[in-house]
């Protein structure tokens, strides 16, 4: 979270801005319902481009993994939602059996 949001202050953001986007509602950032110029429709991949990267905000990121547990910690948010209810920072544990929360978003792979 901190490389994104130098990379926004970079880009000519307020240190304010950029934290608040990341942080707290991300519909600048992302394709979420309360977003502007945004569809009922999900968007083609790559379709927003943030500090180099596409896709950052509307997919979840597995984070680690939690054995005692038995699930995952995961990152980020889902299109369904608002930018302030499941922002870029949004962090979420989910359970192997009970399902994973914001199962609205799609996965983010890193090769």
């Amino acid at each position: 979270m901190g490389w994104l949001i130098t990379s926004l202050i970079n880009e000519g953001w307020s240190e304010k801005d950029a934290w608040f986007a990341v942080c707290t509602d991300s519909r600048e950032l992302g394709h979420y319902w309360n977003s502007w110029y945004v569809e009922c429709e999900p968007e083609p991949t790559g379709s927003r481009k943030i500090a180099g990267k596409c896709d950052l905000a509307n997919v979840l990121k597995f984070l680690a993994e939690e054995k005692k547990l038995d699930g995952y910690w995961i990152g980020g948010g889902f299109h369904y939602s608002g930018g302030y209810h499941a922002p870029i920072a949004n962090c979420n544990f989910g359970d192997r059996f009970a399902g994973i929360p914001n199962d609205f978003a799609v996965g983010w792979l890193v090769l």
